[in-house]
């Protein structure tokens, strides 16, 4: 027992001087060759391999994500196809047989993933990111399986891979922050960064959600540790100035505060704490870009309601029944009326138009089940983390586009509310 917590210990500090070579820590250098990257891959792939592969999707997406939304030079591979085969490289050899996994998720959403191949290879000719992330939640279902891997819950390793990374990129965000926020002199500040904030801003609120419902069933220590995370979350999200993240991270919080078990006064505790918090934020600045960006708006949503009006319109009038029905396709539907809106994107900034638009009406219908299956049949009182992360789930997609984009981590987020409510039937996880 004690050899098996050494040996925990050992690997945590391996993989978190890992992570710290992705950051700033060690300065600024110059784009790593092929041959570092490589090393650095199997760095990171080998050991967890050996040691226990049922680590591996955690150590990958750990690696991925401050890759992909940190600061630094990245040394992991950004594109999403890179982690298809060192996953399925983690499942082999397979010692026993899959038998549990499909019954995590409904039919419907294999059902989406094979449509929204069929639709992009006829219409564009094209795999895209999308596809891409499909094959991946469904290589997770396979680790997830109870039949496969033993030991360490594959919910409780992908939870503190979240809040891992969001701590991380958070600290980058916070002592990076004069790098992006710029003046642009009669237009005022705004924000040029090294991804997109927006996304950036769900990343962080990702590691919130997952955090809070420990900080309740955990020890004081634990409880104290996870709250001074959450501060550092909160304060670099407060930063990022991201409007949508910020509206998606208040509702799941306040979803999961209405309806958790906690006593009355714990939650005006709670409540006290965290509005003492924001007060001392906004005296010290932190809201300074937020409340600019909030008065200076001009009630659009930053254009998003001029892009979906747009969007919306140029696929009634200019697309035929077939098109209404099956959808345009991936590529046609991201530029479908960018003539007609004066800006430098033609994103959608709404998953569920861009899942109408790209995939019609039968794609649209896939999308809704499939995103909202998880909490059928399921108590509000009893299961309040489930609707809190797919309130967080819907206000993220309400106004960015993660899952038709092919946003990864989303992905994995979405498959983690799938694998509570099946353990939270088996009186597993609570």
């Amino acid at each position: 027992m004690g050899s098996n917590k050494f040996g925990h210990i050992i690997l945590i500090l391996y993989y978190l001087a890992l992570l710290l070579l992705e950051t700033p820590l060690f300065g600024k250098v110059g784009v790593p060759s092929g041959s570092i990257r490589i090393i650095y891959i199997i760095a990171a792939v080998l050991p967890i391999w050996i040691y226990n592969r049922s680590y591996l999707p955690a150590v990958l997406f750990a690696t991925y994500s401050v890759a992909k939304f940190g600061t630094a030079i990245t040394f992991m591979p950004t594109e999403v196809w890179y982690y298809i085969p060192l996953l399925i490289l983690g499942l082999f050899p397979l010692e026993r047989g899959v038998k549990g996994a499909s019954k995590l998720i409904p039919p419907v959403i294999v059902f989406l993933a094979i449509y929204v191949l069929l639709i992009d290879l006829i219409t564009n000719q094209k795999v895209h990111d999308i596809v891409y992330c499909f094959i991946i939640l469904f290589l997770l279902l396979v680790y997830v399986d109870k039949s496969l891997f033993k030991g360490d819950s594959f919910r409780e390793l992908m939870v503190y891979m979240f809040i891992s990374v969001a701590t991380i990129i958070s600290l980058e965000l916070i002592f990076a922050g004069d790098s992006f926020i710029i003046d642009y002199g009669n237009t005022g500040m705004e924000r040029t960064m090294w991804v997109d904030p927006n996304y950036l801003g769900c990343i962080i609120g990702m590691g919130i959600m997952v955090a809070l419902p420990i900080i309740i069933r955990s020890n004081y220590i634990v409880r104290i540790g996870l709250l001074l995370f959450i501060a550092i979350m909160i304060i670099a999200l407060v930063i990022n100035a991201s409007r949508g993240a910020l509206l998606a991270v208040t509702g799941g919080v306040l979803i999961f505060l209405l309806g958790s078990k906690l006593k009355l006064w714990q939650k005006v505790v709670l409540i006290i704490l965290g509005a003492s918090f924001i007060i001392w934020m906004y005296n010290s600045g932190f809201f300074d870009l937020v409340e600019y960006r909030i008065l200076n708006d001009t009630g659009g949503g930053s254009g998003r309601i001029e892009i979906w009006s747009v969007k919306l319109k140029a696929f009634l009038n200019d697309s035929s029944i077939l098109q209404m029905i099956f959808g345009r396709g991936y590529e046609d539907g991201y530029v479908l009326g960018f003539g007609q809106i004066h800006r430098n994107t033609t994103a959608f900034h709404n998953d569920f138009i861009a899942f109408l638009v790209d995939y019609g009406l039968v794609g649209f219908t896939f999308f809704i089940i499939s995103f909202f299956s998880p909490i059928k049949h399921v108590s509000f009182r009893k299961n309040t983390d489930i609707y809190a992360n797919i309130v967080f789930l819907f206000l993220c997609c309400f106004t960015l586009e993660p899952f038709s984009l092919g946003i990864a981590l989303f992905y994995v987020f979405w498959i983690l509310v799938y694998i509570q409510r099946e353990e939270i039937s088996e009186c597993i996880y609570l």
